[in-house]
């Protein structure tokens, strides 16, 4: 899973980020990058944990665990004024209150990522249940990069449904599928979690647009301005 979501990210970014960063027409503010590095930096601490419980690397692994709880708290932190500067730039560019009223999914989803983090975190001594809750976070965390897909996948429908939702999700399903082939049942954290978490998921991809969720999230996205335009300057 750690290799899967790793992949996820360089794909993902490679067209929007990584090579208009090498060519030097990548224009953003710093809190982007801080943004894209507390990121890429829980995406890898991610996928190299399990190896140190693999080879008993175990207090190495608790010293990293602590490191991950900062990353998580600096990519929960710095995602709304990331998305701040995104919306303003897309209302800018025709996308009007709608790209405004995307600061509620970054609102959502910091929360979401936060909250199993910490959740995780708690039960750090619970194996069984704090992987699997480290695992959901990163799913959460990493949909942004299955929807950016689109630019390799041009012909799949609905990207924001189809990417951003049923394969970023389709993550949960291989680790229930997992759970039930090895364990004979799905764990119950994994299994309640990771089905509010694609309710969730498909719920706000169903309203997006809503006349009450573009009133809303414009209401949100006025009401933070005052704080977060200093940020992305």
């Amino acid at each position: 899973m750690g290799l899967i979501a790793l992949s996820a990210v360089l794909i993902g970014f490679q067209g929007t980020y990584v090579r208009p960063m090498q060519s030097g027409t990548f224009k953003a503010p710093a809190i982007v990058h801080w943004h894209g590095a507390f990121a890429m930096g829980w995406v890898l601490l991610f996928a190299v944990q399990p190896w140190l419980i693999r080879y008993n690397a175990v207090p190495v692994h608790r010293w990293l665990g602590i490191l991950g709880v900062a990353l998580a708290i600096g990519v929960a932190v710095t995602m709304v004024p990331a998305q701040f500067f995104a919306s303003t730039r897309d209302a800018m560019s025709g996308g009007g209150n709608v790209a405004r009223a995307m600061i509620l999914g970054a609102i959502s989803s910091a929360a979401q990522f936060l909250l199993l983090v910490l959740g995780g975190a708690l039960y750090a001594r619970h194996g069984t249940i704090h992987k699997r809750l480290m695992l959901l976070a990163t799913i959460v965390v990493i949909w942004p990069a299955w929807f950016r897909w689109r630019h390799f996948l041009p012909w799949v429908p609905d990207p924001d449904v189809w990417l951003g939702v049923v394969l970023a999700d389709s993550l949960i399903v291989v680790a229930w599928l997992h759970d039930r082939f090895t364990r004979g049942h799905i764990q119950t954290v994994l299994l309640n979690v990771g089905v509010l978490l694609i309710l969730l998921h498909l719920a706000e991809v169903s309203i997006i647009g809503h006349p009450l969720w573009v009133r809303t999230g414009v209401r949100v996205y006025d009401t933070l301005a005052p704080w977060l335009e200093p940020l992305v300057r």
